[in-house]
């Protein structure tokens, strides 16, 4: 009987740990803390997945309301020095720092095999397309195919950041989200509610003239006299960050933008992020999509954690390769590519509007 009672409490204890507790609504350098972070032992949801069993016993809302548990995005123009700032920001504040993707994570698998070396076997329809062939033919019809792959990439980059944060309390940093790409196609997507937005955003602004200089100075062999880098198209770039991504972001996030022509120092921006409310229950409601009790957050971090797979079924847009269509019905085929555009399109519409599925 006494055993019982004992092993009762100990086990009431654990489910009553972390009930009552503070959240911490900002975020802080080591300048300030005058040492490194001091993290939550986290859970490896890389080795195994997050069950019902685990959230009973360890509370995401406390791993949420840490110190510096943050997402925070480093956006900007082509060379405006993001990867570097991001890194020394992702130092100072002892969060995770995520490059961005590239498309060798796409093409190259996890035991280090390229793709890409099979490109002179297959036909051109079906080679692969990144960055620099898309530098250098912009107007190929795979380019199409490559911001979706680059949207996929962005996208399960995201749900990574999440799940770390939800699984150890450790703020992350990225360069760009998959928020941005959403941007491209309709500012209103961004109102979805199907993710949690970044806590804050940094806009480093350069002028076009900038950009260009600093594409000559790095002196990447695709980037020179690119077709696709032109003034206009980094122009429309910084219109759609600007006018679009930026101005929805900010009902939801919190932004700043620093003139980055000559750089700056990291340090001052700390400064500035330090005095940040970050309260989950402000006035304005700006953080309202972060706010779920314990058992919504459980369920929230099993999804991310545990679901990643079943994400993808929602990139099967079907590209349709048809070579006897574009040489009797030329007009028909030559439609081809504006008819993906828009399945795809739809494709992503429905996906972010399936958060009215969704209960917490």
């Amino acid at each position: 009987m006494f055993f019982a009672s004992k092993t009762g409490f100990k086990i009431t204890k654990a489910l009553t740990k972390n009930l009552c507790f503070i959240q911490k609504a900002n975020i802080t350098g080591r300048g300030t803390r005058g040492g490194p972070l001091e993290l939550l032992k986290p859970f490896p949801y890389e080795d195994r997945p997050f069950t019902l069993f685990d959230s009973f016993f360890d509370n995401t809302m406390y791993r949420v309301c840490q110190e510096n548990a943050k997402i925070i995005v480093v956006e900007g123009p082509i060379a405006c020095g993001k990867s570097a700032f991001a890194q020394e920001l992702a130092e100072q504040l002892d969060m995770k720092y995520i490059p961005q993707p590239t498309m060798d994570d796409y093409y190259i698998l996890y035991s280090g095999y390229d793709l890409r070396q099979h490109d002179d076997e297959l036909p051109s329809i079906v080679r692969s397309f990144d960055h620099r062939k898309f530098c250098v033919n912009p107007t190929d019809p795979k380019s199409c195919i490559y911001q979706i792959n680059m949207m996929f990439l962005r996208f399960f980059q995201y749900v990574d950041a999440l799940a770390h944060l939800l699984n150890t309390g450790q703020g992350v940093i990225l360069e760009r989200s998959f928020y941005t790409y959403a941007a491209y196609m309709d500012a209103n997507l961004y109102a979805s509610t199907f993710f949690k937005k970044p806590h804050l955003i940094i806009y480093l602004d350069i002028p076009i003239p900038v950009v260009q200089e600093r594409i000559c100075t790095r002196n990447y062999s695709y980037e020179q006299n690119s077709p696709a880098l032109t003034p206009e198209y980094l122009q429309s770039l910084e219109n759609i960050w600007k006018l679009d991504y930026l101005k929805n972001s900010i009902r939801r996030s919190e932004i700043l933008v620093y003139d980055w022509s000559d750089g700056g120092d990291v340090e001052l921006i700390v400064d500035d992020i330090e005095k940040l409310n970050f309260s989950l229950f402000r006035r304005d409601e700006k953080f309202i999509h972060w706010q779920l009790n314990r058992r919504g957050w459980g369920y929230y971090r099993r999804w991310l954690t545990n679901g990643k797979t079943t994400f993808k079924k929602y990139f099967n847009a079907p590209y349709y390769v048809i070579p006897e269509l574009e040489k009797y019905q030329p007009y028909v085929y030559k439609k081809r590519d504006d008819l993906f555009h828009k399945v795809t399109y739809i494709y992503f519409y429905f996906f972010f509007k399936l958060e009215n599925l969704l209960t917490y």
